[in-house]
């Protein structure tokens, strides 16, 4: 192919050429921008901000907080045709109602006495003795001494647990004997009763009469371990899932608080516990109560509590509101003894004015504590459930620095345009001084070197001479 048929390079020093090269970077700048702005979702929040599944239950208040923010997996019917127990005035409160206690129906003979024994002893109680109860024994297995109020108000409940038990024992065989059970099994009872009693009188009720003194022999301690599983059999039994804070349920909730707060943390890891989603606790309650799990999610939001009065020297807690990994769009609420260091500060809602602000937060966490019940709180369309989990540290993933996403303003625009015409001018610039130092190196590589030399005829020289020499030629 010749030179002349050669396609010639755009000549960039011609202004059609600049305006035409600075319209299509700025359309490639223009273009970009808009990529950038499209990838954010907030920017298509309008397509589906009327569909059933974005509309997220979230905690009723004063201030109207915003709801957790909606995910796309499928959502869970979360909501409650009744309403809650009316034992508590707000979604946070521990009352001191009193309820009728539940007996576990499970366990050995033996341990199914005791159990009713103390479920009837502890009804025997009001509040302040049921708080010494707790408190004493709370002292002993920590090895801290009772105060002198603790000590003087001590013998008075003992006496009134050892009339409520032989009050017990006398009605338990009054009634097995006039029961309809056979001969063989009214028999077993009765001796099981019989036996029992002896233990009560023999090493159950001395043991309690002791706790006001320093120390306790080794058996003595071990029936203080007996009787506090039975109370903790009685407080478990008694968790009632889709209600709100119960007063039946206080006994539990500081309990499931000392033994985090107790227990190794080697033992409180996500390697050491099973990983559960929102489904397995919602839609199996009774498998996991009382069991150490772990859950994964984002903290979108979280306050302050201090605790109410208790046996357990349990301060307050921390609530997180967690979306969970996986979904669905309903919460996790978690009561956190402690929030890892250099975590976020938190509202607390026990200061002036602050009875129902809550922090807004996106930060990753794992859960490792104790599944407690299904509990109900109030949201803008009714009573909700949400899994509630006691933890005593969450394990704090730190978010990366966050990317503004907020839309830009007029003047932010104006200086990405100016920089795209600076960046298109620029480029056009080289490209112009690129381009003619090209030009001018292939013009002095084609350049004849000996072109002095060369005799330029026009056609019709050049014809009168062919003519002249055939003239020539013929004569």
């Amino acid at each position: 192919m010749s030179d002349s048929q050669r396609r010639r390079p755009p000549d960039y020093s011609s202004r059609k050429v600049q305006v035409r090269l600075f319209v299509l970077v700025s359309m490639f700048m223009l273009v970009l921008l808009a990529m950038e702005k499209v990838r954010d979702p907030r920017m298509w929040s309008w397509l589906w901000q009327n569909e059933p599944w974005a509309q997220v239950p979230h905690e009723k208040s004063d201030d109207r907080p915003d709801p957790l923010s909606a995910l796309t997996q499928p959502t869970v019917d979360t909501q409650l045709p009744l309403q809650p127990h009316q034992g508590a005035t707000s979604p946070d409160e521990i009352t001191t109602a009193r309820d009728p206690l539940a007996v576990p129906e499970e366990g050995a003979p033996e341990q199914r006495v005791d159990d009713d024994l103390w479920a009837r002893l502890l009804q025997s109680l009001d509040q302040p003795q049921q708080y010494l109860l707790d408190r004493v024994l709370y002292l002993h297995r920590h090895a801290k001494s009772l105060t002198d109020a603790d000590r003087s108000g001590w013998p008075a409940v003992a006496q009134q647990l050892a009339e409520r038990a032989g009050s017990y024992f006398t009605g338990a065989q009054r009634a097995t004997e006039h029961s309809t059970l056979g001969e063989q099994q009214q028999t077993a009872w009765l001796a099981l009763l019989q036996e029992r009693r002896k233990q009560w009188d023999e090493v159950t009720l001395p043991t309690l009469q002791a706790l006001g003194d320093a120390s306790v022999s080794e058996e003595q301690r071990q029936r203080l371990e007996s009787i506090q599983g039975s109370l903790d059999r009685l407080a478990f039994a008694n968790i009632r899932d889709n209600s709100v804070h119960l007063p039946i349920e206080a006994r539990a909730w500081f309990r499931h608080f000392e033994q985090l707060r107790d227990m190794p943390p080697e033992q409180l890891t996500p390697e050491a516990t099973e990983r559960v989603g929102f489904l397995q606790l919602f839609r199996q309650p009774e498998v996991y109560r009382g069991k150490l799990v772990t859950i994964h999610g984002v903290v979108e939001r979280a306050y302050r509590l201090k605790a109410p009065a208790n046996a357990f020297d349990i301060d307050g807690y921390s609530i997180l509101w967690l979306r969970p990994t996986g979904g669905p769009s309903s919460p996790v609420v978690i009561y956190a003894l402690n929030l890892p260091p250099g975590f976020p500060e938190v509202v607390d809602r026990d200061q002036p004015g602050q009875s129902a602000a809550h922090t807004k937060l996106v930060e990753e966490i794992d859960v490792t504590g104790y599944y407690f019940k299904n509990w109900a709180y109030l949201s803008e369309g009714g009573i909700n459930t949400a899994p509630l989990m006691l933890a005593n540290v969450p394990r704090w993933t730190p978010a990366a620095a966050p990317v503004s996403k907020a839309p830009l303003h007029p003047l932010e625009l104006t200086a990405w345009i100016a920089s795209m015409g600076v960046l298109a001018l620029l480029l056009a610039t080289l490209a112009y001084y690129s381009s003619n130092r090209k030009s001018r190196e292939l013009r002095e590589q084609r350049a004849p070197e000996n072109l002095g030399q060369w005799e330029l005829l026009t056609p019709a020289e050049r014809l009168r001479r062919m003519s002249e020499a055939e003239t020539e030629e013929t004569e």
